[in-house]
């Protein structure tokens, strides 16, 4: 929306790229030292969730306007279409003045997961002066993430069971819960959890691809439990 394309705010001098859509999958975003100083994010890469957001590339200028970049992407994945097309190096996070106000633009999701949910907060330091805290129950500073697969679920009959699992849970005060299907293992969900729930009965269901994918998940040292035993 904030883009300098018609029919959208033109608040930035960016276009958006003409690539096709890539998907949605876990995406490398690199902050640099200035994104350190203005947001408080650590510099170095981490990891959020990108599903097809567009990708800004340098338009037309906007009065009265300035803008820098804060975070570029370290990404070259396309999971649509025939061809790849590069991510690396393009804007991920940009930051700047619009007249008399201040903009941030995310092309990724901060609010996905809860390993990232700081840097949803974050963001509003530059535009407000300090950062925002939310308003679901205060937790450990580093609770144990927990990604609950839900894919199948609602094929069993034991829907209500798992949601009543799932949600006693999520009351731990030292666990976050992120349900996940076997789709969106398969696009990176597990880059952000510690242990992954697979109710029983589920795990002969799940397709190949994220069947690799938690083999890689377990060979690093995570945790796989299934109906309270662990694998």
């Amino acid at each position: 929306m904030a883009l300098n394309d018609p029919k959208r705010l033109r608040l930035i001098p960016y276009t958006r790229e003409k690539n096709p859509l890539r998907g949605g999958f876990s995406a490398a975003v690199k902050f640099n030292a200035r994104a350190e100083d203005l947001l408080g994010v650590k510099e170095g890469v981490r990891y959020f969730r990108y599903h097809d957001g567009p990708i800004p590339v340098k338009g037309d200028p906007v009065p009265d306007s300035e803008y820098e970049v804060l975070a570029t992407f370290e990404s070259h994945v396309m999971q649509k279409g025939e061809s790849v097309t590069p991510m690396y190096g393009m804007p991920a996070v940009i930051y700047g003045r619009y007249g008399k106000g201040k903009v941030l633009v995310s092309v990724m999701h901060p609010e996905y997961f809860p390993s990232t949910h700081d840097v949803l907060g974050a963001g509003f330091r530059p535009l407000v002066g300090r950062p925002i805290s939310f308003t679901y129950p205060k937790k450990q500073p580093r609770p144990l993430r927990v990604a609950y697969y839900a894919g199948e679920i609602d094929r069993t009959g034991n829907t209500r069971a798992a949601v009543r699992d799932a949600l006693a849970i999520a009351e731990r005060p030292d666990v976050d819960v992120t349900f996940v299907s076997g789709e969106q293992i398969a696009e990176g969900a597990l880059d952000h959890a510690d242990v992954l729930l697979i109710p029983g009965g589920l795990r002969d269901k799940m397709s190949q691809a994220a069947r690799t994918l938690i083999a890689a998940f377990a060979a690093e040292g995570r945790r796989i439990v299934a109906s309270g035993a662990e694998l």
